[in-house]
């Protein structure tokens, strides 16, 4: 999606602590721990009119909060398989974003 320059949302939805460790920082991100995702005001945060794409540590915490969106009726929702871990060990210059 990066290279593709697809307009979407990331939401980290780790814990604080985790955030501090390793940090989603783009323009397009949003962190929302899984604890406070479900609020109405927080759900208005996320937009409906691209896809936003869940990350967390491993990507289990993510396929939760997947489902409970899709059940609210988010239609365009993804899960980074494998979450910052998978990320971290699939991420090499090979198949970094170009800029």
């Amino acid at each position: 999606m990066f290279r593709d320059k697809v307009d979407f949302s990331l939401l980290d939805i780790r814990t604080d602590a985790e955030s501090l460790i390793v940090a989603v920082s783009s323009q397009n991100s949003v962190h929302i721990p899984l604890e406070k995702l479900f609020t109405k005001t927080n759900l208005d945060r996320l937009p409906t009119d691209k896809p936003v794409i869940i990350i967390c540590h491993s990507g289990t915490r993510a396929t939760m909060a997947a489902v409970g969106l899709k059940q609210l009726g988010f239609k365009n929702i993804q899960v980074l398989k494998g979450g910052i871990v998978g990320l971290a060990q699939e991420d090499t210059p090979k198949n970094a974003p170009m800029k």
